[in-house]
């Protein structure tokens, strides 16, 4: 749907073009299209999240508003240690609601001049977004200083804040069970801003079990012995006066 001329002054200068796009967000797009497998059998959810990470972009601002420890029973009757962390992206521009997923971009913001809707207080999302890693950095300049690894992600909504302008992008990251380092960081980043990049969570590789040794077939079972009288051998008396000969 094009959205402003092609001698708009807005597409002329760069700011956006025919699709109400920012050159970012149109970045954004075609790098979707091109990670996304190009097979008959690809969902249209696949399509739009080609690359399985929750933001496209790197070293996304977040702010962890909240830790919460919890203990989770496992099958065989052990406890693991988990620990929910809320973060918060805020402000959650254009440009990042892109790289989250276009369809979030094009429901929060208008497609004109990218403002944000004003009938939108809240909006909870049903985004599929497998296991993550988060690299954490203090500064988008700085290298990692942590990584947390198999994080699941879930509860992503954006929402408005009374007296603070735009959206923010609030969700969960669960994981567990978190080490002593892993613990001390996270208590350090608690209402504070970090920059995080996210990646999805390689799988670990499935070890092909040993091959079971071949087994020896079981020998056939004896013929057993036909009932009634035993075999004749020479000699015996057939009848009387006759006598069994070879």
């Amino acid at each position: 749907m094009i959205i402003f001329a092609a001698d708009d002054p807005l597409v002329l200068n760069g700011t956006y073009d025919v699709d109400g796009y920012t050159p970012k967000e149109r970045r954004a797009l075609e790098r979707r299209e091109r990670a996304a497998p190009h097979t008959q059998n690809v969902t249209p959810d696949a399509q739009r999240k080609g690359t399985m990470r929750l933001f496209d972009d790197d070293k996304v601002g977040c702010y962890l508003d909240a830790i919460r420890h919890r203990l989770v029973k496992q099958k065989n009757g052990d406890e693991v240690k988990m620990i929910d962390l809320t973060l918060r992206v805020q402000p959650f521009t254009p440009g990042l609601a892109v790289a989250l997923d276009p369809d979030v971009r094009a429901l929060l913001f208008s497609l004109g001049d990218a403002t944000p809707k004003p009938k939108l207080a809240a909006v909870h999302f049903a985004l599929t977004v497998p296991r993550q890693q988060l690299h954490i950095g203090l500064l988008p300049e700085m290298a990692e200083q942590i990584v947390l690894c198999d994080c699941d992600i879930s509860r992503v909504r954006v929402r408005t804040e009374k007296g603070v302008d735009g959206f923010g992008l609030v969700f969960y990251v669960s994981y567990g069970p978190p080490s002593a380092r892993e613990l001390e960081y996270v208590c350090d980043w608690h209402t504070q801003q970090r920059f995080v990049t996210f990646n999805p969570q390689q799988r670990a590789l499935a070890l092909e079990p040993a091959a079971a040794p071949a087994e020896t077939p079981p020998e056939p079972p004896a013929a057993p012995r036909r009932r009634g009288r035993p075999p004749i051998v020479a000699g015996d008396t057939l009848r009387p006066g006759v006598d069994a000969q070879h």
